[in-house]
């Protein structure tokens, strides 16, 4: 299987674990406010190692 494959599949089941985890717990809501702001960052950090990255590198051996 391709390393990046494996990857981004390990973030999402990250990610989704701790949405599960915000909406099943009895944190108070600023709790759940910053883990969401955490998922949200951590969906930001997949699109760009997933659609920026590769563009990127495509730009650098072009040069």
């Amino acid at each position: 299987m391709n390393e990046n494959f494996i990857q981004t599949t390990i973030m999402f089941l990250t990610l989704a674990l701790l949405l599960l985890g915000i909406f099943t717990s009895q944190a108070t809501e600023a709790v759940k406010l910053f883990a969401f702001a955490m998922v949200a960052i951590g969906v930001i950090a997949i699109y760009i190692y997933i659609v920026i990255e590769p563009k990127i590198k495509k730009l650098e051996g072009v040069e």
